[in-house]
């Protein structure tokens, strides 16, 4: 500064001038994408952090609390946010709180908030979506026509001359869980001989007659027949299955003559007769068989 005196004098002095912050930016997610992905296995246990690609970091170039970031959750199903997923406040990470269930909801569509502290605040959001991926948490299932599921019983009837190679029956199971967790297979028990009548595709599940049947030697046959799913690796992954019995009824056919028991069909029996017996006189009893099936008359 100068004086305005006829000698002129002057001073000088440093001034220090401080800006006071407005709140006048909102919070910027650092990646600049407006989309982020994750993905969780539906068997993660409450607690589990979610990975996020890319990270969901935002950053606020303002000042003191204009500038202090604070995440929410919202969106998705009901109670998703907040009921099965959470949200950490100060370090954005995103964590489940409660079960998942692919077969109910494969995938999360929710939405991130970042808050500063100013007054009013700004925020902006971007978006999460959480792919559920499949655990293999459920077995196979039989159709109703095969028994009605798991420990069910299934009865069939077989004519004793249905020719070698018929297919007798097809068996339908489903399972609800993704991919080779859901891929299902067919297997035949081996107890009862059930592999000497029968075959069972392991992919359609047709059961084929597989040998000639004989009512009179084998009247009933008793299968067990198990869905495989294509789990494997251990854990929730481990393979499920399921049973099912199957009693197959050998229905007759007349393929059995009368026979007369002891007595060969090309031996001939002579029978002695007094010369004076009476009429009505008993000369000799015969009896025959027949192995087939008795059909009383209705």
């Amino acid at each position: 500064m100068r004086d305005s005196g006829s000698v002129r004098l002057q001073d000088t002095a440093s001034v220090t001038v401080t800006v006071a912050d407005e709140n006048d930016n909102a919070p910027v997610f650092a990646s600049g994408r407006a989309v982020h992905l994750a993905s969780v296995s539906e068997s993660a246990a409450p607690g589990t952090a979610l990975e996020v690609e890319p990270d969901l970091a935002a950053t606020d170039a303002d000042a003191g609390e204009n500038g202090a970031v604070r995440y929410s959750l919202s969106g998705g199903p009901p109670g998703a946010a907040g009921g099965i997923f959470r949200i950490d406040p100060d370090s954005g990470e995103v964590a489940m709180v409660g079960q998942l269930d692919r077969e109910s909801v494969d995938r999360y569509h929710l939405t991130v908030h970042a808050t500063d502290g100013g007054d009013p605040p700004f925020s902006s959001s971007t978006a999460l979506v959480v792919e559920v991926l499949d655990a293999n948490d459920n077995g196979p299932v039989f159709s109703e026509s095969d028994g009605g599921g798991n420990g069910g019983v299934l009865e069939l009837e077989l004519a004793e001359d249905t020719a070698p190679g018929a297919a007798v029956h097809r068996f339908s199971a489903t399972d609800a869980d993704a991919g080779e967790n859901g891929r299902v297979t067919y297997r035949l028990g081996t107890g009862g001989g059930a592999g000497r009548h029968f075959y069972l595709d392991p992919l359609t599940g047709v059961l084929i007659l597989r040998s000639q049947l004989d009512r009179e030697t084998s009247p009933e046959i008793r299968l067990t027949v198990t869905a495989v799913d294509g789990g494997g690796g251990g854990g929730s992954n481990d393979a499920r299955s399921a049973d099912i019995s199957v009693v197959v009824t050998v229905t007759d056919v007349n393929d059995n003559s009368p026979r007369f028991p002891g007595v060969s069909s090309d031996h001939l029996s002579v029978v002695t007769v007094p010369e004076d017996a009476r009429s009505g006189t008993v000369v000799a009893r015969m009896d025959a068989s027949d192995a087939d099936e008795v059909i009383k008359p209705t």
